[in-house]
């Protein structure tokens, strides 16, 4: 008999797949199953306390929500926002209408004149947001 080597080669891209399934599965059964992995994972997120915006706040005091409540209710809002909007669109002639009529009557106009005014002197209350400049020009000599 002669003294034959065999070399076999088995290539990483053969190797790494196997291996990471090995390891995949000994992590899933050491916490407990695939099933009761799923159970947690769910459980976390659905009791996760977040901010007002569905997202976890640096500061702990800002998450008062569950991330279930405040996509829920995200999801809700929308829907509803877009029923709104298809109705409002369906009455946009009807509404045109009487908006007209509404500020083309004493009332209508005397409350527009009367919200200008207040927005007006809200404004001016403000130092801080009020802006006013008023500016001249010579006129041109062509």
């Amino acid at each position: 008999m002669s003294n034959e080597t065999v070399s076999l080669t088995i290539s990483k891209e053969i190797v790494n797949p196997i291996v990471d399934a090995k390891i995949k599965d000994a992590i899933i059964a050491a916490m407990g199953g695939q099933s009761q992995l799923i159970e947690k994972v769910v459980t976390q997120v659905l009791s996760t306390k977040v901010d007002s915006e569905g997202k976890v706040n640096s500061y702990s005091s800002e998450n008062k929500h569950s991330w279930l409540d405040v996509v829920v209710t995200k999801q809700i809002k929308a829907a509803v926002e877009e029923q709104l909007k298809s109705v409002v669109a369906d009455c946009s002639t009807q509404i045109r209408e009487e908006l007209i009529k509404q500020l083309q009557s004493k009332k209508g106009a005397s409350k527009i004149a009367e919200a200008l005014v207040t927005c007006l002197a809200g404004s001016f209350a403000n130092n801080w947001t009020s802006h006013f400049q008023v500016s001249f020009e010579g006129r041109k000599n062509y």
